[in-house]
């Protein structure tokens, strides 16, 4: 296959996966924390990037995007119709960046493995599950995706030809990312890390300290600049003894006699964010539970740890499992490689994936879904796409493996569509007991309920999340279930003895009660 020819198919491609992620955005209800990203991105379109409420700590200025067809839709008044077509468009830009993710894959594919491996890296990308579930959502997620790989391609090609021009793009994407999300923020000890590990290439590509020192100069420029912009330059150059910090840490911090004068250039709600989410994570206003494998747990126990293993048991139930061979076919296929620039190519993306994973796991508090390691998910479709390499030429044998694998991958995600969300592959053997493995924005987050209300209309008899068992149908959701909303109530010890008849949207749960669970009901 030509590159040319590939470069066509991936126009089809993208079209397919426009429509597929479009109907998945039409069809879910408002998740649970979409409505404050897309209010806080209005605020950033009025000029107002104050956090003023507790659930804006982490959310960045590019909901702006999604708030943007709403903001407008304010000022329609004469033409009902465009009006609710602005309203219904909030998911549009995430659509368009979760496109641009399959294009970063299938341009490190291209480069690595050749035009057919990455147009079979683009078809993986357009069928995973959850890159389609988290990049339609008008959420930071999928910028978060989208910016991660563009930095590393950005900086892979600077490594290889350390030019002005090439610093100036990988610094300014580098800063741009930080837009997306505030894990981004990791990016800038990856990019240092790889920086110094070129000082030491053998080879005439190797990192001057006069280029590294450039560098650096222009990635804090490019990044002071972008906060700016897209902040308002909202009371930048603030003394750092004037910021009003919740976090004791940080205060005491600001009240350094060598740091309180000193004029932070930048504005004022990037600190105040990580602030509120240092003391979110700190004194547990928002993840108030944690849920993995039936275990909740409690942040705000004196005794709490998180769940070590969250990210990799999320990993294993709910990517699809011929992603998950082909993942580990591809670093055989790498490794066997034995490239000398490994470690400024794979190397470089795999490292990324590792610490993201790695800091999700081990000191966060907020395991509430797989949607936060959504670049490592990304990165692992580009070493997925390797075995694809020279497709047309490899034996039958080969050829015949791959096909069924891809075949596997996308029956398994057409097997819940439209609901991408809950997802989880054929390792959970009775998709009725998903609640066991995880909950949360895992599988229920909200994006179910208009499902929810059609069937509650069409059986009047089913009652929706009772606290006390009744005689009769009922209808629970994940989340519920096993105790994660509401904070003062725990688990429904009562029906998770029991098994449900049915699923409702994948994320609600449906019981018939026997009579013997209501005689004595405090028992419960």
């Amino acid at each position: 296959m030509s590159g040319a020819s590939s470069k066509r198919r991936l126009l089809y491609v993208l079209l397919a996966a426009l429509v597929l992620d479009a109907i998945v955005a039409k069809t879910m209800s408002q998740t649970m924390d979409e409505a404050d990203h897309l209010n806080y991105g209005a605020k950033i379109l009025h000029g107002q990037p104050d956090r003023d409420s507790l659930y804006f700590d982490s959310k960045t200025p590019l909901t702006a995007l999604n708030a943007l067809p709403r903001v407008i839709a304010e000022h329609i008044h004469s033409f009902p119709r465009i009006r609710r077509l602005l309203w219904s468009m909030v998911r549009f830009s995430s659509i368009l960046f979760a496109l641009i993710v399959i294009v970063l894959i299938y341009t490190f594919a291209n480069e690595w493995y050749g035009p057919e491996a990455a147009l079979f890296g683009a078809i993986l990308a357009a069928l995973s599950p959850n890159l389609i579930a988290h990049g339609t959502l008008a959420t930071n997620d999928g910028y978060f995706a989208a910016g991660v790989l563009s930095s590393l391609y950005f900086l892979r090609r600077y490594l290889l030809q350390p030019t002005t021009s090439n610093a100036v793009i990988s610094g300014s994407v580098v800063a741009l990312a930080q837009l997306t999300k505030p894990l981004a923020i990791y990016l800038f000890p990856v990019t240092g890390a790889f920086l110094i590990l070129a000082m030491f290439r053998p080879d005439a590509n190797r990192m001057r300290a006069g280029k590294l020192a450039a560098y650096l100069a222009i990635t804090a420029g490019a990044t002071i600049l972008v906060f700016n912009v897209a902040y308002s330059f909202d009371r930048t150059f603030t003394h750092a003894g004037s910021y009003q910090f919740e976090s004791p840490s940080w205060n005491e911090i600001r009240q350094s006699p060598w740091i309180e004068n000193i004029p932070v250039p930048l504005p004022y709600p990037v600190l105040q964010g990580f602030d509120k989410m240092v003391q979110t994570n700190a004194t547990d206003p928002r993840w108030g539970k944690v849920y993995l494998l039936g275990n909740l747990r409690r942040i705000a126990d004196p005794d709490f740890h998180g769940f070590k293993s969250y990210t990799i048991v999320a990993w294993f139930f709910k990517e699809p499992i011929p992603l998950q061979i082909l993942f580990v076919w591809g670093l055989i296929f790498v490794a066997n490689r034995r490239r000398k620039d490994f470690l400024f190519n794979e190397g470089m993306l795999l490292a990324a994936a590792g610490v993201l994973v790695a800091w999700t796991s081990l000191s966060s508090k907020a395991q509430v879904g797989i949607r936060h390691t959504l670049p490592a998910l990304a990165i692992e479709v580009v070493i997925a796409s390797a075995p694809f390499s020279n497709f047309s030429e490899v034996s039958r044998r080969k050829k015949t493996a791959l096909s069924a694998l891809l075949v596997w991958l996308c029956l398994s995600t057409l097997s819940y569509y439209p609901n991408m969300i809950p997802y989880m592959n054929e390792w959970l053997f009775d998709r009725r007991l998903s609640y066991r493995i995880l909950a949360d924005s895992n599988l229920d987050w909200g994006q179910d309920m208009g499902t929810v209300r059609t069937f509650l209309k069409a059986n009047p008899d089913v009652v929706l999340d009772p606290d006390l068992p009744v005689s009769r149908r009922v209808l629970v959701s994940a989340d519920r279930l096993v105790g994660i909303i509401p904070r003062d109530k725990g688990p429904l010890s009562w029906a998770l003895r029991l098994k449900p008849v049915a699923q409702v949207g994948y994320a609600h749960f449906l019981f018939e009660i026997p009579p013997a669970e209501v005689v004595n009901p405090s028992s419960n």
